[in-house]
């Protein structure tokens, strides 16, 4: 494939494509989580579709033709069995509670990732992938800015209030 052709980023170019399709997980032993995860998604697709995206389980979009579509996917590599299928051309691991993106590591339990690659089913389009080291983590994920780069990681927390000095918690 001509690298010229193929799908180079921003997330927002991902993005940016009328056909969209935003594809949800379904595997998790906590049934909760999924299925606030799922609402999210299905809130956060209602409020950004365009006239010709689509919202599938991870379990449909295995047995649909999506070259056509820009791919919005949330999900942990292991609850999202779109996710799954492909993770073996991506740079994400989920190990012993520890992300491991590239070469980095991420320990911190609140660290949240969104990345662009090109779709695997078609290079010229892209796909973006919204995850975290657990899925209720996700929730939320699009307050976090993105969208002129290629990826972002952010780690969030609260500070110790309890007295007029705030101070990051400790483990």
């Amino acid at each position: 494939m001509n690298a010229w052709t193929q799908f180079a980023g921003p997330i927002n170019a991902a993005s940016s494509n009328t056909k969209q399709a935003w594809i949800y997980p379904t595997f998790d032993k906590d049934t909760n989580a999924i299925n606030f995860l799922k609402d999210y998604v299905n809130k956060v697709y209602n409020r950004f579709k365009s006239e010709e995206s689509i919202l599938l389980a991870d379990s449909v979009a295995l047995k649909t033709d999506l070259s056509n579509f820009g791919l919005m996917v949330y999900g942990t590599i292991s609850s999202n069995l779109f996710l799954a299928k492909y993770s073996s051309i991506l740079p994400i691991r989920f190990q012993d509670n520890h992300l491991i993106f590239g070469a980095n590591t991420y320990k911190d339990e609140n660290t949240k990732l969104i990345t662009c690659f090109p779709n695997p089913q078609n290079n010229d389009k892209g796909m973006v992938i919204y995850t975290a080291l657990d899925n209720k983590k996700i929730i939320g994920i699009n307050n976090i800015f993105h969208g002129p780069e290629d990826y972002v990681i952010s780690i969030s927390g609260n500070y110790d209030k309890s007295d007029t000095n705030w101070r990051l918690k400790t483990k």
